[in-house]
């Protein structure tokens, strides 16, 4: 085999599954986005979550895969819902899925007082009283 055909060769078995995939990235760039819209540098960052910031800019680039423990200590950090990394990743599931705007109802009905909740209940029961709610 000559060095053309390298780039037809697979990984070793031993090495497939380490490389990070298109929800890794995904996943990445979420972070780094949202590091970023919070005005998080990367050495803050990496303070927070107990490790160096070259290890930060490993998981933005992708170049390192993010732990589940790892990902919960982030989203601590950066007080935000850890589902807000997978929100534009394709359901793994056949269960109902939440659109970005129900999430952004359920984020907003957590942060409202027990007044207001129960008020937006009222509303909520007034409305499928008058009719078919799910009609578009």
């Amino acid at each position: 085999m000559d060095a053309t055909d390298a780039s037809q060769v697979e990984a070793p078995k031993r090495l497939q599954g380490k490389r990070g995939n298109d929800h890794d990235r995904a996943i990445a760039s979420m972070l780094r986005q949202a590091r970023t819209s919070r005005g998080v540098s990367q050495p803050q960052l990496a303070f927070l979550i107990g490790c160096s910031f070259q290890q930060v800019q490993k998981y933005e680039s992708g170049s390192n895969r993010i732990s589940a423990g790892r990902l919960v200590s982030i989203a601590r950090a950066l007080k935000m819902d850890i589902a807000e990394f997978f929100g534009d990743l394709p359901a793994l599931s056949s269960g109902p899925t939440l659109q970005a705007e129900e999430l952004r109802f359920i984020r907003a009905y957590r942060s409202i007082s027990a007044k207001q909740a129960r008020s937006l209940d009222a509303l909520v029961a007034a409305l499928e009283a008058y009719g078919d709610v799910n009609a578009a």
